[in-house]
């Protein structure tokens, strides 16, 4: 069907389909970290709608239980490992040091 429309018709359509593909798939990440909406009942329900029901995947909500840990595999520790800080600075003794620069204007 696609070979009338010249030899590059199929490769550009599977090229537009895979970054659709992409765009779901950054629909339900964001969600699965919570920052698509305010709620986390909307990121669940905006996930499982938009991105999860058409793509045939399995529930958000296990995919969370899956996936989170993997960014952030001591977050549930109550002693969690140092980690670098943007200035260089050892967290353990000054957890200031550690800080990221604020986003905020001073001025």
């Amino acid at each position: 069907m696609l070979a009338a429309h010249g030899t590059l018709a199929a490769p550009a359509a599977a090229a537009g389909v895979a970054v659709q593909f992409r765009h779901l798939q950054e629909i339900s990440h964001a969600a699965v970290h919570g920052v698509l909406a305010h709620t986390a009942r909307a990121n669940l329900l905006l996930a499982e709608v938009f991105a999860h029901l058409p793509l045939g995947l399995g529930p958000v909500a296990l995919r969370r239980r899956r996936h989170v840990p993997d960014h952030y595999p001591h977050a549930t520790q109550a002693a969690a490992p140092t980690s670098p800080s943007p200035t260089g600075a050892d967290c353990a003794p000054a957890p200031d040091a550690c800080a990221w620069p604020s986003h905020s204007s001073t001025r």
